[in-house]
């Protein structure tokens, strides 16, 4: 399979869509290889293998997406902000990166930059169903409950496999920090 391809449907199977893959045959090589090592939840390796591609070509905007990614799965998530803002200084008009660096934010409980990340993210590309979602998580962690639950509907709208209800993603939230008490 073409690995510009493989790539792209990675990051559009995990919501990160339009972030550019390189296709210079080492980096692409190292790409592949970062991206299998990621589905395989070697996350370290995947980390490598990204890091090199950058080392190769430091405007790599899908090395540091995917490193990114890879670094949220890891809980590391100053240097998953890290790249995605590096994505963003290469490359301000993905929204993706936006949104990515969102999710980050939420994680680390910075609901106000979250909220302005979903807020660009959403500007540049209106139709991101995954960013009014995130958005309407972070609202309601803030107890914002009215604009919560207008973005998960107009999510749920834009991708109706998006639940609509809020209370599904309090039960997610919940059945998350039950996990990690294991």
């Amino acid at each position: 399979m073409n690995t510009k391809l493989l790539c792209r449907m990675f990051l559009a199977i995990l919501g990160f869509c339009n972030i550019g893959c390189s296709n210079q045959n080492g980096i692409q090589h190292g790409l592949k290889h970062g991206i299998t090592s990621s589905e395989l939840a070697d996350y370290d390796s995947a980390v490598a293998r990204f890091s090199e591609a950058i080392r190769r070509k430091s405007d790599d905007v899908g090395a540091y997406s995917n490193r990114g990614v890879v670094h949220v799965k890891q809980g590391r998530l100053d240097n998953a902000i890290g790249d995605f803002s590096e994505v963003i200084r290469l490359r301000p008009d993905l929204a993706g990166a936006y949104s990515n660096r969102g999710i980050a934010y939420i994680r680390k409980n910075r609901l106000d930059k979250a909220i302005a990340d979903f807020n660009e993210a959403i500007r540049i590309k209106p139709d991101l169903a995954g960013a009014y979602s995130n958005r309407g998580i972070a609202y309601g962690k803030k107890g914002e409950l009215d604009k919560a639950y207008a973005d998960f509907k107009r999510a749920h709208q834009l991708d109706p496999s998006i639940p609509a209800h809020p209370g599904y993603y309090a039960s997610q939230e919940s059945s998350s920090n039950n996990d990690k008490g294991r």
